[in-house]
């Protein structure tokens, strides 16, 4: 089992648990906000103007996307492998588990995201921002995302619970709060 870590010195750190090693990643970025594991072991790290995407197997980096206009706030990887990816810019950037890029989600303006998470069959992401809403996206449809209005304040942090179709939100206002996902959401 491993463990990652990164802050804003800009290092990455792994640790194979098992093997009680650990290993300072190359350099990523001036600082780092975000990482996350995937099913199969790739670590997605996310910092200031840049996303790189880890294969510890192979000791190299397998996505490279700099120089980015802003900071990528989170990271989350779904169940099957694709990855999305939010940032200070607006945008939710989302590839599939080849990393190939697939379509792009920008909020209205002056918003930034800073959470994502997939939610239970792989083709939604939810996103916390600072203007008060979570959105839920799919990202295989052409439609705006469906807006959901709770918080006061800043969505710090989402996390859906694969499995159950519910997700949870944290904000400013110090509530967590706990959503039902289909088909019409709704605070439990």
């Amino acid at each position: 089992s491993e463990l990652a870590s990164a802050g804003l010195d800009g290092r990455a750190l792994m640790w194979d648990l098992d093997r009680d090693q650990q290993t300072l990643l190359p350099p990523v970025a001036k600082s780092l906000y975000a990482l996350a594991f995937s099913p199969d072991g790739r670590l997605a790290i996310g910092g200031y103007r840049a996303l790189k995407v880890w294969d510890p197997a192979r000791k190299t980096f397998l996505l490279s996307f700099t120089p980015l206009k802003n900071i990528i706030s989170s990271v989350a990887w779904s169940s099957g492998g694709d990855l999305a990816a939010g940032g200070w810019d607006g945008n939710v950037k989302v590839f599939d588990a080849n990393l190939h890029q697939r379509p792009t989600y920008t909020l209205p303006s002056q918003r930034r995201v800073y959470a994502v998470a997939w939610l239970s069959g792989n083709k939604s992401v939810v996103i916390g921002s600072n203007d008060q809403n979570i959105a839920i996206w799919d990202v295989d449809s052409k439609q705006r995302p469906l807006q959901l209005t709770g918080a006061a304040g800043t969505t710090k942090a989402v996390a859906a619970e694969q499995g159950r179709r519910r997700f949870a939100q944290i904000a400013d206002d110090q509530y967590i709060r706990v959503w039902t996902e289909s088909p019409n959401p709704s605070l439990l």
